[in-house]
């Protein structure tokens, strides 16, 4: 087929290269999943049976893509009673393409041969491999490479945080892509990754400055290991308890500072981790989210925020760009309408795991969700453009994954 053709040529180096720059400089993701999505609606218009598949796909995803209809409807509509309307266009304008093309980043997948897609599974392994031991040597040897790169000189101060984005990225898709190995034929590159990629992600996790990235792989590898996923009731607990923790955020952020804050600083994994600074932003978030909680304040409100009711007892400021925090960002900018919503896409999203019919795959998703929502629920601010592809980046992986284990259950058969 045609289309297959110039999906081998055209959108699988381009993955490649998309995971090869995001390791490097992990902003760009917010621009190559982008593309991947348009080059792969460019492609599957080629042909009728191309868009027999995507209009498969679009059915699949049609809850999705519903959902992220609703997200850019609210946020254009929060411009209306944002307290920055230019702060809200702004930010509308720039996660709008990485909404509406990521969601067709995944579907080229579907339409690329059984032979490109063992070498990109390949290429795939390799990359991650390479990613992972650049950063351990970036992280043990004074980040060398990026000080030639950004200009700075040996005695320089230069913060390893700066490699967080690089190493969040590589330990969360490490759930997408560790499962890969049992899926290639070439017995000694299969043990030779199943070996080196666990030593490489043990590694960076020791070095690391990202206590959230830490913490992730940690609920990951527990979700991995002990979640009863044959069981229908541990589904609908997951379910709820993910909804419960949405909509009372607000309730959290207030009790969780006045009963762990103090007790953040006695630990020099928490200090180091501002655990008590997180507190206490998440408790002066929550106490302006009962200011207005129905709608909220609009999209990005808190970057113009310079007064909330704080005691500065850990951190300094009486204003933050973000919330450091998914559920607490979707009620400022929303109120309860966004959490609502958020919390009906968390249900979605774990009913679409659920009904996964390969139970490794299934492992491999909700590890990567639980260890993905620790970050999301400490960490990087919700409209990062980069961090909203890394989602659809997730989505391009499990097609991966569920492409490569039908061909290889068919060659079995």
């Amino acid at each position: 087929m045609l289309t297959q053709k110039y999906l081998s040529r055209t959108y699988l180096p381009l993955f490649i290269v998309s995971i090869i720059l995001t390791i490097l400089a992990p902003r760009t993701l917010a621009f190559s999943i982008p593309l991947l999505g348009l080059l792969s609606i460019v492609l599957f218009g080629f042909s009728g049976q191309a868009r027999i598949l995507l209009r498969e796909y679009l059915e699949k995803v049609k809850y999705f893509a519903i959902a992220i209809a609703v997200t850019a409807a609210v946020s254009l509509l929060s411009i209306l009673w944002s307290v920055s309307p230019e702060t809200s266009i702004e930010r509308f304008v720039k996660v709008l393409p990485v909404l509406g093309l990521g969601l067709f980043a995944p579907i080229a997948w579907g339409g690329i041969s059984a032979k490109a897609l063992k070498y990109a599974v390949i290429a795939i392994l390799a990359v991650w491999s390479a990613g992972a031991a650049f950063v351990i040597e970036e992280l043990t040897q004074n980040l060398q490479v990026y000080r030639i790169v950004k200009g700075y000189n040996q005695t320089e101060w230069f913060h390893p945080s700066f490699l967080n984005r690089q190493t969040v990225f590589l330990c969360l898709t490490f759930f997408l892509i560790y499962p890969l190995t049992y899926q290639i034929k070439e017995k000694f590159l299969s043990l030779a990754f199943r070996i080196f990629m666990p030593i490489l992600l043990a590694g960076m996790l020791f070095f690391t400055e990202s206590q959230g990235c830490q913490l992730a792989v940690l609920m990951g590898a527990i979700a991995y290991g002990a979640f009863c996923y044959q069981s229908r009731v541990s589904w609908v607990i997951l379910k709820v308890l993910l909804v419960m923790a949405t909509l009372a955020a607000p309730l959290i952020g207030f009790y969780g500072f006045e009963i762990f804050a103090e007790h953040m600083k006695e630990y020099e994994w928490t200090q180091n981790g501002y655990a008590a600074e997180r507190f206490e932003i998440w408790n002066f978030i929550s106490k302006r989210i009962m200011e207005n909680p129905l709608y909220g304040f609009g999209i990005e409100a808190t970057r113009v925020m310079d007064d909330f009711d704080t005691q500065k007892l850990y951190h300094p400021e009486s204003s933050i760009l973000h919330p450091h925090n998914f559920a607490l960002q979707l009620w400022i900018e929303f109120g309860a309408i966004g959490a609502i919503g958020g919390a009906a896409l968390l249900w979605l999203i774990v009913s679409s795991i659920e009904q996964l019919k390969n139970r490794g795959i299934q492992l491999s998703c909700i590890s990567f969700l639980m260890a993905l929502l620790v970050i999301a629920a400490t960490g990087y601010g919700l409209w990062q453009g980069w961090w909203l592809a890394l989602f659809f980046m997730g989505g391009s992986l499990v097609n991966v994954m569920l492409n490569m284990y039908a061909i290889n259950r068919e060659e079995v058969g």
